[in-house]
């Protein structure tokens, strides 16, 4: 026998919330951005806006807050359309890109979830920040 269940909202018993996970855990951001455009793509979890604050440095502005600034963990990977996924200033002797959590532009932040995006550097060629065409973060952790 096969059962179909057909809602529109899944609340807590109360009715005036959501329900909670049991040991298991689900992203509570998602983010995809086009820093080159300066366009978000296609989709978004528990972003109210973005601030782009300098090339390679972009941040998601949160609705709803985590715990504290450390109850979080962002995960985020890059690629660049225009070069074939190839990062702008990678070449054989230079290093990969750097991508990490936090843009230098703000302090950290339960409300922010902020990236930086970087190509290597060698001898001849100084290394530095660069918008690429696609950008994803997913976070996870407790909401306050």
């Amino acid at each position: 026998m096969t059962s179909v269940l057909n809602v529109d909202t899944i609340a807590d018993k109360a009715g005036s919330g959501p329900v909670g996970l049991t040991k298991q855990n689900a992203p509570k951001h998602l983010f995809a951005y086009d820093a080159v455009n300066a366009t978000v793509l296609g989709f978004t979890l528990n972003s109210s806006s973005t601030t782009d604050s300098a090339a390679g440095q972009f941040r998601s502005n949160l609705t709803n807050a985590f715990g504290s600034v450390d109850n979080k963990i962002t995960i985020t990977n890059a690629f660049d359309e225009f070069t074939d996924g190839v990062l702008n200033g990678v070449s054989a002797n230079r290093g990969g890109a750097a991508i990490t959590g936090e843009d230098g532009s703000v302090a950290r932040s339960a409300s922010i979830i902020s990236a930086s995006y970087g190509y290597g550097a060698d001898a001849s060629a100084n290394g530095g920040r660069t918008d690429l065409s696609a950008h994803y973060m997913s976070s996870h952790g407790d909401l306050a």
